[in-house]
């Protein structure tokens, strides 16, 4: 009598860096990991989206594909810093270290030693070639703007785009208030013609304005619009209470001209993005409110 073929046995993958790595922190399962993914790829690459369930179970077995997506590994590089990709697929071996030790050899700052800075460029024009407003503003749910005139979303988010989140999102803006001081001052100190920022100002108030009057009552307050007449100091943009966009203004400098910083959120670790939220608060809470 012929005997049964022996059902075959589930493959006994050994342990990888990367499930060790997870499993120290309770991360191994698919659902936690794409919550975690999903929180470092907000600032360390938002287009990506987290691998399928089937991908994930490939990398816990040591299989990245012979070059993951840039944006994988970005995201990848958040998670686990101090770690190179190729490593991750590494057997791991109980005793191990887990924690990286510190050398004599310089290595680069994470961003906890950064205060959350993520990334640094030298001007408006090549931060927008790495996050265009695509990229910050298309899945946006939270968005609070403190600057000048905003032109950043009046300007450089496409009109439609533009109502497409003023009808989804909850937006505050604050806008140097174009009839003050502090902005015949800013004026002035760029080199302008007289009245040039405060029309820009007004302009982008009225671009603003007419969206908000075409959306539904509830959506309509959700949008809200604030002027404050002080020293300008940074155009400061916070979305989703995790990225954060600074540019400080500069002597005689256009806002096109200035450094640009991205941020994240740090939870339980200080972080340049609580302190630009808590000046995005204090002017808030000074600002005169703008109903039309």
């Amino acid at each position: 009598m012929p005997t049964k073929a022996a059902h075959p046995t589930q493959i006994d993958h050994p342990t990888t860096v990367l499930k060790a790595l997870l499993e120290r922190t309770h991360s191994a399962q698919y659902a936690v990991f794409v919550r975690d993914y999903n929180r470092h790829a907000r600032t360390a690459s938002p287009e990506m989206k987290a691998p399928s369930r089937a991908t994930f179970y490939r990398w816990l077995n040591g299989d990245l594909g012979t070059r993951p997506h840039p944006g994988h590994r970005r995201v990848l590089a958040s998670m686990f810093p101090g770690w190179e990709v190729a490593e991750l697929t590494q057997t791991w071996e109980p005793g191990m270290p887990l924690v990286r030790e510190r050398s004599d050899r310089p290595t680069p700052a994470t961003v906890g030693d950064l205060a959350g800075v993520t990334h640094v460029f030298q001007n408006r024009p090549a931060f927008l070639r790495e996050f265009s407003t695509s990229r910050l503003f298309d899945a946006a749910t939270e968005v609070d703007g403190l600057g000048l005139s905003h032109n950043l979303l009046c300007q450089q988010y496409s009109d439609g785009d533009l109502a497409d989140l003023l009808g989804r999102a909850r937006v505050r803006l604050l806008f140097l208030d174009p009839d003050g001081e502090a902005i015949r001052v800013r004026n002035t100190e760029e080199g302008h013609a007289e009245g040039h920022l405060s029309e820009w100002t007004r302009v982008n108030l009225q671009v603003i304005a007419k969206h908000r009057a075409s959306l539904s009552s509830d959506a309509a307050d959700r949008v809200q619009v604030r002027l404050y007449d002080e020293t300008i100091r940074f155009q400061v943009m916070l979305i989703d209470g995790n990225l954060g966009i600074v540019q400080p203004y500069l002597p005689r400098g256009r806002g096109l001209d200035s450094p640009t910083f991205v941020m994240q959120h740090l939870i339980g670790a200080p972080s340049l993005y609580s302190t630009y939220r808590q000046i995005f608060d204090d002017i808030w809470a000074r600002g005169s409110e703008v109903t039309a």
